[in-house]
């Protein structure tokens, strides 16, 4: 024990610097610690706060001392532990088990297996571009609509380019403000092969005040490595377009109808139709009376009478005797 003087003063170290001197009473303001460093005259160097007894009593006396571990608890939660941590383990002992035998590559992945998996992402962009289509023809987007066909269209039986695919769908949407169209079922896809693909989905189509439900078709190819669709049809339109394209192709004149004496020109009349127009002019003229006086028969009745046919032959008309 170190003697200490009644009236001994106080030097503590805080932050580096030393501060005092401080009787014992002074120190309780300080807020020193255990470890703070105290030295007093007498003393060759500096002490921890705890270490000098009479101010181990008057700060420190008051605090208890840890207890002693208990055993009993200590090895019950040591045996937990253990237990806990070897959960821990078999969890990710089987974990990876479940990842490397059901994630993991199954062998070499063979060029079959990466055709496949190309086309299922092919088809699967094909389906969204078809979606993307019909958005930006309700939403009359040109710019875009125009980037999604090639630079060669069959567009409803006519062959065209891209920019007057455009151009006819502009006027007709300029034309029907109200026009509306949405995909109304699935969107089926097939390869066709060389990076083909062709698309049918059902859609309904307002037309004139009138709502059509219809099959329709695109194809897409790869043109300059994008998909661009490179025909379009549908069973409403093109069913019109062929009957307009037959009766224009048609120039065969209808039975009901007058046929024009132009039509029995020699450029339009065969040999056999030329010699019906000839028998007909000739049969349509009046037969003089002198040819009918007298008619001679065969077979004895040479000069056998018959009487006077002076009744006009009705005209036949150029229809009667056309047959297309």
């Amino acid at each position: 024990m170190t003697p200490l003087n009644a009236s001994a003063k106080y030097f503590v170290a805080i932050l580096g610097e030393s501060h005092g001197p401080y009787t014992i009473e002074a120190l309780k303001d300080k807020n020193i610690t255990p470890d703070t460093l105290v030295w007093y005259e007498g003393l060759r160097d500096w002490k921890r706060a705890e270490d000098i007894e009479e101010i181990r009593d008057a700060f420190f006396a008051h605090v208890p001392k840890p207890a002693m571990p208990d055993k009993k608890k200590s090895s019950f939660n040591y045996g937990i532990s253990i237990l806990v941590l070897a959960l821990v383990l078999a969890v990710l002992i089987f974990g990876t088990l479940f990842l490397v035998f059901n994630f993991a590559p199954k062998g070499t992945t063979t060029e079959s297996d990466e055709i496949v998996d190309k086309e299922a992402t092919e088809i699967q962009i094909i389906k969204d571009l078809t979606v993307y289509w019909n958005q930006c023809l309700v939403t009359r987007k040109s710019p875009e609509l125009e980037r999604l066909y090639a630079q060669e269209v069959r567009y409803y039986l006519h062959t065209m380019s891209g920019s007057e695919v455009i151009q006819s769908k502009k006027k007709y949407l300029d034309t029907h403000p109200n026009f509306n169209q949405s995909i109304t079922g699935e969107i089926v896809v097939t390869s066709l092969g060389n990076n083909t693909y062709q698309v049918r989905f059902p859609k309904r189509t307002n037309l004139k005040s009138k709502t059509v439900d219809v099959e329709a078709e695109l194809i897409f190819i790869q043109e300059a490595g994008e998909w661009k669709i490179q025909s379009e049809q549908d069973s409403y339109t093109t069913d019109l377009s062929e009957d307009k394209q037959a009766n224009e192709n048609n120039s065969t004149v209808p039975y009901n109808e007058d046929v024009p004496k132009s039509y029995f020109s020699e450029d339009n009349l065969s040999n056999a139709d030329k010699t019906k127009q000839d028998s007909t002019e000739s049969y349509n003229q009046k037969v003089p009376e002198s040819d009918l006086s007298e008619v001679n028969f065969s077979n004895g009745n040479k000069n056998k009478k018959k009487s006077k046919r002076t009744k006009e032959i009705p005209e036949v008309s150029p229809r009667a005797v056309y047959r297309p």
